[in-house]
């Protein structure tokens, strides 16, 4: 939660501290363990996915599991954004814009992890394993 925090307090200040990507190309979406991640973790990313794919873009970025974060019930990321005093749906609404950036495609994409979402899911399991938990929640993204 901490890195994808950080990045939304940057993003959410200056929308050109946004991180550039990089040469690397994108990651494969396949490689994920779904069964380290807690119910709301894998709706989470399953959401990003969908948004994803409904925008025919075949990168999975932060951006789109930061949008799906923001609409959660019953989540901790929410509650964190309302402390920080920041308008929830004012942040939605500029993170579906940067969305709306993303360069589609057409055809039957695959999915693929962008490195931004890459990092975030592995610092996530790194922040996991420091607290000692074995399943990754969203409190850890």
């Amino acid at each position: 939660m901490r890195v994808l925090m950080t990045k939304i307090c940057k993003f959410f200040r200056d929308p050109t501290a946004r991180p550039k990507r990089n040469a690397d190309g994108p990651l494969q979406i396949s490689y994920m363990d779904l069964n380290k991640l807690t119910i709301k973790s894998q709706e989470a990313l399953q959401g990003a996915q969908q948004i994803s794919q409904t925008q025919q873009q075949n990168v999975v970025d932060v951006l789109h599991l930061l949008y799906v974060l923001l609409g959660q019930q019953d989540s901790v990321v929410p509650t964190i954004i309302d402390k920080l005093e920041v308008n929830r749906e004012e942040l939605r609404q500029k993170v579906n814009k940067e969305i709306e950036k993303i360069p589609k495609v057409t055809g039957a994409p695959q999915f693929y992890l962008s490195p931004e979402m890459a990092i975030v899911l592995q610092e996530a399991f790194t922040e996991a394993q420091a607290m000692g938990d074995e399943y990754i929640s969203t409190e850890h993204i």
